[in-house]
C-alpha cells in the first residue's frame, strides 16, 4: 500500500517538477544572442550602452590600417565573399542585402555639384566607381559596458562594429554610414575561420604589431585586450543624443567625452561597495 501511495504522489508530482525545471532551464537560457561571452541576465546589476568612434589614422590604430590587411578590406570583402551579412544600423535587427550593400560603395552621381568641387575630387567623382577600401578610415563600436554580479567583474562586451565613409572622402561631406556588423558574426566568420574541421585564425585578420613582427595578432584578440583608441561619441540616453549634439563639435565636445568617460570610471569604482 506503501508503494502504491508512493508511486500515484510521483506520478501526480513528476507534471509539475517537471514543469518548474523547464521553467528554470528558460530562465537560466536569457542571454544576450549577440555577446562573444554571454552572461544571463538576471546576474547583470549595472549595464550601460557606449558608442566610440575609431579614427585608424591615428598612430595607435594603425595597426588594424596596415597596408594591404586594412580591416575595412576585411569586410568588405567578407560582404562580397558572402562570409557574412551586414545589418542595417546597429540595433541588429535588420539584415542589409548585398545589393544595397555594393550600392553604398559606389560613388554616388555627380548632378548638381559646382565646378570647383567637381575638380577637387577629380576622377574619384565617377560615378559609379567603388570606394577603395582605405577611403573608410572611420569605425563606430558599440560597447555594452556589464557589471556581472555572480564574478564580481565589469565587462566590456562588445556588439558591433559600424564601417564608416569619412566626411572628408565623399562629396556630400558627412559621416556616411556603410554597414553596420555583429562583432560576434565576426568573430565566428570572418576572424576565424574552419580548416581542417577545426577553427583557426584568417590569416587576412591581424592586427599588426609595429614592434615585433613575429607576434601579429588576430583581429578578435586585440578588440578584446583593447589595443585599440576610441573616442566616445555618444552614451546611452533617452533622446539618443550624441555628444555633439549636448555640447557641439569641436574642443569642447571633445573634452565633454573625456568627461563623461571619467565620471563612468567614477560611477562603476563605487560598484564595489556594493
Amino acid at each position: 500500500m506503501k508503494i502504491f501511495k508512493i508511486l500515484f504522489i510521483g506520478l501526480f508530482c513528476f507534471p509539475f517538477i517537471s514543469g518548474a525545471q523547464e521553467a528554470y532551464v528558460e530562465k537560466e537560457g536569457k542571454y544576450n544572442p549577440h555577446s562573444v561571452r554571454p552572461i544571463r541576465e538576471d546576474d547583470i546589476m549595472w549595464k550601460k550602452s557606449l558608442w566610440f568612434t575609431l579614427n585608424l589614422k591615428t598612430r595607435v590604430n594603425e595597426p588594424f590600417f596596415a597596408q594591404n590587411n586594412e580591416i575595412s578590406k576585411l569586410l568588405i570583402n567578407a560582404v562580397k565573399e558572402d562570409k557574412i551579412i551586414p545589418y542595417m544600423n546597429d540595433s541588429l535587427a535588420t539584415r542589409m542585402s548585398k545589393e544595397e550593400f555594393l550600392k553604398r560603395l559606389r560613388v554616388p552621381q555627380t548632378e548638381g555639384l559646382d565646378e570647383d568641387m567637381m575638380e577637387a575630387w577629380g576622377d574619384d567623382l565617377a560615378a559609379g566607381n567603388e570606394y577603395n577600401a582605405r577611403q573608410f578610415w572611420l569605425l563606430e563600436m558599440k560597447i555594452d559596458r556589464v557589471f556581472d554580479q555572480r564574478r564580481s567583474r565589469m565587462y566590456n562586451d562588445i556588439q558591433s562594429i559600424t564601417l564608416i565613409l569619412p566626411h572628408k572622402e565623399n562629396v556630400l561631406e558627412l559621416d556616411l554610414p556603410i554597414a553596420t556588423f555583429s562583432f560576434k558574426e565576426l568573430n565566428e566568420n570572418v576572424f576565424h575561420m574552419q580548416e581542417g574541421g577545426k577553427t583557426v585564425d584568417n590569416p587576412d585578420a591581424i592586427w599588426y604589431n609595429t614592434e615585433n613582427q613575429a607576434q601579429h595578432r588576430n583581429l578578435t584578440d586585440a578588440f578584446n585586450l583593447e589595443l585599440y583608441h576610441g573616442v566616445l561619441s555618444k552614451y546611452e540616453n533617452p533622446k539618443d543624443n550624441t555628444i555633439v549634439d549636448f555640447h557641439g563639435d569641436g574642443k569642447n565636445g571633445y573634452y565633454k567625452s573625456l568627461e563623461a568617460l571619467y565620471q563612468l570610471m567614477e560611477y562603476e569604482a563605487t560598484l564595489w561597495s556594493y
